[in-house]
C-alpha cells in the first residue's frame, strides 16, 4: 500500500523488490544473527567460551544489508533496458530471472537459519522456540506464496497478486512480529508482579 502511494506507477515495481529485499535481510538478518550468537555462547564442545558482541553482530548485519543493496543496484541497472517492468504497476510486476535469484537467496538464508535452530535445539534459551517459529514460518510461507505466484504469473489477475503478496506479508511479518514479542509482554506483565512478593 505504501508503494502505490510514495512510488511512482512506473518506479512501483523496482521500489516493491527493493523494500522487500532490505526489510527481509534487516528482519530475518538479525533473527538469525541471534540465533547465531546464541548458538556461538552456548556451545559446550569448544574448549574456550566464544563472546559474540552486539558490535559485532552489527557489523555482521551491516555486510548483509550491504551485499543485498549491491545485489539490488546490479538487478536495477540490468533491469533498467526492460520496458516491459517499467511499464507494469506493483503488484502485477513482471517475473523475471533475478527474481528467481533473490527468491532462492531468501530461502538458501532461511534453510541457514533452520540449520542453527536445529543445533541449538538443546540450548536452554528462553526464545529459540519463538525464532525457528519465525523461521520456519517465513520459509514455508514464502516457499508456497512463490510458488503459487510463480504458477499464475501470466494468467493471474493483479487483485490476485496483491491478494498473494498481503497475505505473504500478514502471515509471516506481522505473525512473526506477534511471535517474537507477545511472550515479552507476557513474562513483564503477568510473571513480574509475583516476582515481586
Amino acid at each position: 500500500l505504501l508503494i502505490d502511494w510514495f512510488a511512482p506507477p512506473e518506479a512501483g515495481c523496482c521500489v516493491a523488490v527493493w523494500l522487500r529485499q532490505i526489510g527481509f535481510s534487516t528482519f530475518y538478518g538479525s533473527i538469525v544473527l541471534k540465533i547465531y550468537r546464541n548458538l556461538q555462547e552456548y556451545r559446550v564442545r569448544k574448549a574456550q567460551h566464544v563472546s559474540v558482541r552486539e558490535k559485532d553482530m552489527v557489523k555482521y548485519l551491516v555486510g548483509m544489508l550491504a551485499l543485498t543493496i549491491t545485489g539490488l543496484m546490479a538487478w536495477t541497472v540490468g533491469s533498467w533496458g526492460d520496458p516491459a517492468l517499467w511499464r507494469t504497476a506493483w503488484p502485477q510486476c513482471r517475473m523475471q530471472g533475478w527474481h528467481v535469484i533473490w527468491h532462492c537467496y531468501e530461502l538458501l538464508f532461511l534453510l541457514y537459519g533452520m540449520r542453527l535452530c536445529y543445533k541449538a535445539r538443546n540450548s536452554d534459551w528462553l526464545e529459540r522456540w519463538q525464532f525457528t517459529v519465525a523461521v520456519c514460518l517465513e520459509a514455508v510461507i514464502t516457499l508456497m506464496a512463490n510458488l503459487i505466484r510463480y504458477s499464475i504469473r501470466n494468467s493471474g489477475h493483479s487483485d490476485t497478486l496483491f491478494t498473494i503478496s498481503f497475505v505473504q506479508l500478514q502471515l509471516t511479518v506481522s505473525v512473526n512480529i506477534v511471535i517474537i514479542i507477545a511472550p515479552k509482554f507476557y513474562l513483564v506483565s503477568f510473571l513480574a508482579p509475583f516476582q515481586l512478593l
